[in-house]
């Protein structure tokens, strides 16, 4: 899977999900940062 469709995903997930909004959103930014090591 593209990371792309992993993000989407979990956008997904946020809109279905409201109150886990926290949770996706942690996940979000550690994946983001995941991927910007992976790019550098």
């Amino acid at each position: 899977m593209k990371p792309s469709i992993i993000l989407t995903l979990y956008f997904f997930k946020y809109l279905i999900e409201p109150q886990g909004f926290k949770q996706v959103t942690e996940i979000f930014l550690i994946e983001a940062a995941n991927q910007l090591k992976d790019n550098s």
